[in-house]
Formats: C-alpha cells, structure tokens, sequence
C-alpha cells in the first residue's frame, strides 16, 4: 500500500527569493529533489484569492496566489509528486476560527457570493489543467 508522505510547499518561492538554499550531504539542490530524495510524494499547495494590499504588496508569508500555485505545482509534477491544491477563499491566511473574505467579494450578498465561489473555483482549476497541472487533491 502506498501512503502520502507530504510537505506544504506553498512559501518555497518566497524563500528561494530571499536567497534561500538547500543542501543534501553539502550537495546544493532544489529543494524538491530533497524532499523526493527522502520519499516525499505529496505537495500541499494553499490558495489566496489576492494577497496583495492597495499599493500591490504583498501580505507576507509567502505569496501564495495563484502564477506561484502554478510553478511549484509544475515543479512538482516534473518530480512525479501529487498535489493537493488549499483553496482559501481569501486573501491571506485563514484557519476554522477566522475566515475573512476576499475584499472583492466583502460586498457580495449570499447569492452573488455562492456564484463567486464557483466562478472562481471553476477558473482556477481551469487554469491548473491548461497548465497541466491539475491537483489530484482539493
């Protein structure tokens, strides 16, 4: 039987621009050809809706929107791993005891917001198949 060894991935980019390296035995390598290395076959991928301020900043914590989603999902997938996309539904970090709503669905009410759902999920999963990279989990 085979079991998901997984990692969330979903701030490597913000690091690796930071200058952030990875070794194995002082060997300098992608960090996902360690993790492969070492049995990982699962990525986790978290989703914001637009983790961006006003002036088109970043939040911090790793920018998790969807180009970023798309790259290390297709780095993953070059390794053979499998990914499970995290959808948020907001624009930064969220948990069970606070989901906030992406601003530009704050002034949506429940019918329009049941529509932005799905029009928003439905693209972005068409936007992980043309890249082809659809998660194998959601």
């Amino acid at each position: 039987m085979d079991f998901i060894k997984g990692v969330d991935i979903s701030s490597l980019l913000e690091v690796e621009r930071c200058g952030g390296i990875f070794r194995d035995s002082g060997e300098e390598l992608d960090a996902l050809e360690i993790l492969r290395r070492y049995g990982v076959n699962w990525v986790r991928l978290r989703l914001w809706n637009d983790p961006y301020n006003e002036k088109g900043e970043s939040y911090g914590g790793g920018v998790c929107d969807l180009p970023s989603v798309l790259t290390l999902a297709q780095r993953a997938e070059r390794l053979g791993m499998r990914g499970l996309l995290d959808f948020h539904y907001s624009d930064f970090w969220t948990d069970p005891g606070c989901q906030t709503l992406p601003k530009a669905w704050r002034s949506l009410d429940e019918a329009a917001l049941e529509k932005a759902v799905c029009r928003y999920t439905k693209d972005v999963l068409c936007a992980c198949r043309a890249a082809g990279v659809l998660p194998d989990m959601v």
